[in-house]
């Protein structure tokens, strides 16, 4: 079945609604927008993101690529008037955006959130990437939003915990679809949604040995990758994280790293996953990132080394991520992988009121990625400034001579991991209590015929 519709005059639109009829699992709906600027261009949207075909499902830009026919059954055709667009003004057609200005400056843009609504209002400023924690899954819930959702697994007798986890990976799954499209053109260097593993393995309350959580890690790791190519699994830089991330990497699971705060953890992780990747029949596909958290760097610095200068306070974090950064370039330079092994610059969005909310947006651009909060995003897009390289750019010598001077990295570490860890846990507990008071508040509507 053809798509072109010659007859439709130019400022025609025809939408094709898919009415699902077969398909793969993972897309069980797709949306496909057809403009009459030429008989052949073909807008094929799915989760958000476009692609052109031609009007036998060819993808001009993917050779060999195509839609499956079978996609193609049972399409209502809707024509709807829809008013011309001016063209831009000649001097303002190569105007970018903030976010489009950092990633052309060599950033790739991730997203701090699986909220489908943000996921694709930042994929269209350009994100090719997201992140997810319990917090994140939490706030979706209080919404209502997905009420329904919680109702099914209800009425199927999920626990709460298995509520949890299920609505975690149907939302990261969500996510995948609409990363997909960045995955498969980066042949598998982007387009990565990342799904955190049960915090509650690292809660001092659980009473778990450092070998169960070890064997935890592995076996969920591979549980929660398998089937989903363009998933990081994420495994906290933790004594019992770092040890089991050899096995996870033999295993071919891509893995991000988090939790790193400083050099020597993200070293341990480093040497671990190489050494399990070289295990491995093939490194093809081999990837691994390694999330810095930043920010909560220079709330610790504020509050434990108050004596650092007006020129260090609120850098500290900034200049430990670049030199990992640096390091990291260095380490895999000679190993001439086909994918990037790259530094997530984490934890990006400002804590002081007093800072600039693109503070770290703007130290980082230029190399690897940055994963921000929605929020984060939205004030550099409107801030209207561009985003130039900056992520190799570091204070005066003396300055960074006070910070190695002043700052006792090794406290730093202990302290903020151990704060991490809370953060990890508390959360999770906080969504199986709110799973358990929507349980509560649901059951009328789950008993109703």
């Amino acid at each position: 079945m053809e798509l072109a519709s010659p007859g439709l005059r130019a400022n025609k639109k025809t939408t094709l609604l898919l009415k699902q009829t077969g398909g793969s699992r993972n897309y069980p709906s797709a949306r496909y927008t057809y403009t009459n600027n030429s008989v052949c261009n073909v807008i094929y949207t799915k989760g958000g993101c476009q692609e052109k075909i031609d009007r036998f499902g060819r993808f001009p830009q993917r050779p060999g690529a195509r839609v499956r026919r079978l996609e193609f059954a049972k399409i209502d055709i809707l024509y709807n008037e829809i008013p011309r667009i001016p063209a831009p003004p000649p001097g303002e057609r190569n105007m970018t955006t903030p976010l489009e200005s950092l990633i052309r400056s060599g950033t790739k843009l991730w997203l701090d959130s699986i909220d489908p609504e943000y996921v694709r209002k930042n994929r269209a400023y350009g994100a090719t990437g997201a992140t997810s924690n319990p917090i994140i899954v939490a706030d979706l819930i209080q919404t209502g939003r997905f009420d329904k959702e919680l109702t099914d697994l209800i009425e199927k007798g999920s626990s709460d915990e298995a509520i949890a986890w299920q609505l975690t990976d149907q939302l990261v799954r969500q996510a995948q679809e609409i990363f997909l499209p960045a995955y498969e053109s980066s042949r598998g260097d982007d387009g990565y949604v990342s799904f955190e593993l049960d915090p509650l393995l690292e809660d001092p309350a659980c009473h778990f040995s450092h070998a169960d959580r070890v064997r935890q890690y592995i076996a969920l790791g591979k549980k929660w990758s398998q089937g989903n190519p363009n998933r990081l699994i994420k495994v906290p830089a933790t004594p019992a994280g770092i040890e089991a991330l050899a096995d996870l990497a033999a295993a071919s699971v891509p893995l991000n790293v988090t939790l790193i705060f400083a050099a020597s953890q993200y070293r341990m992780a480093r040497e671990a996953i190489w050494r399990g990747a070289q295990q491995r029949a093939s490194l093809a596909t081999f990837k691994s990132v390694y999330s810095v958290f930043v920010s909560r760097v220079d709330v610790y610095t504020a509050k434990h080394v108050p004596e650092l200068s007006p020129q260090a306070q609120g850098q500290v974090g900034i200049v430990i991520a670049k030199r990992i950064w640096q390091e990291n370039r260095q380490y895999w330079a000679g190993k001439n992988l086909a994918l990037r092994q790259e530094i997530v610059f984490a934890s990006t969005g400002t804590k002081d009121p007093k800072d600039d909310p693109a503070k770290y947006v703007l130290a980082f651009a230029g190399s690897d990625i940055e994963t921000n909060p929605p929020a984060t995003n939205e004030a550099v897009q409107s801030s209207g400034r561009a985003m130039v390289r900056a992520v190799d750019q570091m204070p005066p010598a003396e300055v960074l001579t006070e910070m190695d001077r002043l700052v006792d990295i090794g406290k730093l570490e202990e302290t903020l991991v151990r704060e991490g860890i809370a953060k990890f846990a508390d959360p999770h507990k906080n969504l199986l209590a709110l799973i358990a008071e929507k349980r509560a508040a649901l059951r009328p509507l789950a008993a109703s015929p």
